[in-house]
């Protein structure tokens, strides 16, 4: 069977402020549950993240919403 694969063009320093939103994210509800912060790995922890395609007719317009 072929393994489709599909991909989105993003900058590194894109990746950097997404990647820093999600863990202050993360931070934010951990503290909000009252979990011990040395229990947490947030670099360890996977994250769902967003794309959108602002014009649908084209199919490599995807980018981070």
């Amino acid at each position: 069977m072929k393994k489709l694969r599909q991909a989105i063009v993003v900058k590194p320093s894109e990746l950097i402020k997404l990647g820093k939103e999600l863990i202050k994210e993360q931070k934010e509800l951990y503290n909000n549950l009252k979990l011990k912060k040395h229990k947490i790995k947030f670099k360890e922890t996977k994250c769902s993240v967003n794309i959108i395609n602002k014009q649908p007719k084209c199919s490599d317009t995807w980018e981070l919403e």
